[in-house]
């Protein structure tokens, strides 16, 4: 399913979580990965690819993610949130942590 407002057209969920993120200003995604979040990587990949092959922002997946928050893998929930925790004391901007539907599956 895609986004039907005129400035979102063509988004899929992925692109949608990745300007979400920036609509609110954040610099890092802290994520303890689980399969549930696969949209927002291909959505970070197709950024990649576009900026990489010079394509800027022609295509929805590419506008998403361009200038888009630094994507953090990290090996648990607990530090994923402590990471972001202390980015946001540091600089008084939230962050955005993606976790699994359930603790500690890793």
């Amino acid at each position: 399913m895609t986004d039907a407002t005129p400035e979102r057209a063509g988004l899929d969920g992925g692109d949608a979580v990745l300007q979400a993120a920036r609509d609110l200003g954040a610099d890092y995604i802290f994520s303890s990965a689980g399969s549930e979040w696969a949209p927002v990587w291909e959505a970070l990949a197709r950024g990649d690819a576009a900026r990489s092959a010079g394509a800027g922002e022609r295509s929805p997946g590419a506008a998403a993610a361009a200038g888009g928050p630094r994507y953090l893998d990290l090996t648990h929930e607990t530090l994923a949130v402590a990471m972001a925790t202390g980015y946001a004391n540091v600089t008084g901007r939230g962050q955005f942590v993606l976790l699994h539907a359930a603790a500690g599956l890793l």
